[in-house]
């Protein structure tokens, strides 16, 4: 079975994709409560994903549906964050 997925994993904030695609599932890991945002067009971009999780946590997070469409690029801004990983198609 082929898969069109990517997943990347980041520590920081940073680009995910530098493209255009659809985030369908993120992994977050923080021994701290923390929160991340995914942005459509870089740092000032959009937010499309805002999520906040409990202090030692690891949770998966489907994106229902066919996820969550970014036109421009992916762009992760995070608060206490070890490490979050994003698939996307």
């Amino acid at each position: 079975m082929n898969s069109d997925l990517t997943c990347k994993k980041l520590t920081a904030a940073g680009y995910v994709s530098q493209g255009p695609g659809r985030v369908v599932t993120i992994f977050a890991h923080s021994a701290l409560a923390g929160s991340f945002q995914l942005r459509d067009g870089g740092p000032s971009g959009e937010i499309l994903v805002d999520i906040s999780f409990p202090n030692n946590a690891t949770t998966p997070i489907l994106l229902g549906g066919n996820g969550v469409r970014f036109n421009t690029s992916i762009y992760l801004t995070a608060t206490a964050i070890d490490a979050i990983t994003v698939c996307w198609g």
